[in-house]
């Protein structure tokens, strides 16, 4: 969640913490970061578009080298499809939104060191 703090100022004096992803929106902002820095990874932006999707993020998150592993040949990609299925129904959402296609571009979206300074 601190990766973009690396190195910074605000990490130094402790204006960012790890105690911050108990902060409902920090762990938000945290969160949406690292999907973000996710499909800038060239191994989602090299997987065939239809593969671009929720599900490739969810595997990212399980471990970043999964997430150009669709046609699950590691075990652990298996695995986060079932969890990440169970999750889905879990919540009331239709397996479908795993396939949904993550946009490449987000252009008005300014990052967490601009949202959590």
């Amino acid at each position: 969640a601190l990766a973009p703090y690396r190195n910074t100022e605000v990490l130094r004096r402790g204006k960012v913490t790890p105690y911050d992803v108990f902060n409902p929106w920090r762990a938000t902002v945290f969160f949406v970061d690292y999907v973000h820095r996710l499909v800038q990874r060239a191994s989602f932006r090299e997987l065939p578009p239809e593969h671009q999707t929720v599900l490739a993020i969810k595997r990212g998150m399980a471990s970043p080298a999964l997430i150009g592993d669709y046609a699950e040949a590691q075990g652990r990609s298996k695995v986060t499809r079932n969890n990440a299925e169970k999750a889905a129904l879990a919540v009331g959402l239709e397996l479908s939104v795993l396939d949904q296609r993550i946009p490449l571009a987000w252009p008005r979206y300014p990052g967490a060191l601009e949202l959590v300074p």
